[in-house]
């Protein structure tokens, strides 16, 4: 079985930047998910911050059973790695498509 993709948007965008690669990834059997940060939503008004942006992807994470691949946008390359995986093998794979920022190797 292909573990779920989490996807992560960029500043300035919404899951919506990510129909067109999930129709894809459907059509290759491969599920997915795309994470809406609360720092870039459409109603400025409700818009917070970095920590709240982590837990978002955190929450996406936790809602797939077992491993997952984690796939970041430009910004969203910056919570992404701060959601370390809480139990073994999840997320499996991890990449930052275009981040600014790139984690260390381990």
């Amino acid at each position: 079985m292909k573990p779920p993709v989490v996807l992560v948007h960029g500043v300035l965008h919404t899951p919506w930047i990510f129909d067109p690669l999930r129709e894809r990834l459907t059509d290759r059997g491969i599920a997915s998910r795309a994470v809406q940060l609360p720092s870039s939503t459409p109603d400025s008004a409700a818009t917070q911050g970095l920590t709240e942006d982590v837990a978002a992807v955190r929450a996406a994470i936790d809602a797939v059973d077992g491993p997952v691949v984690l796939a970041a946008h430009s910004y969203g390359g910056v919570p992404a790695p701060g959601t370390p995986p809480k139990r073994a093998g999840s997320p499996n794979s991890s990449g930052w498509p275009c981040s600014p920022w790139k984690p260390a190797p381990r």
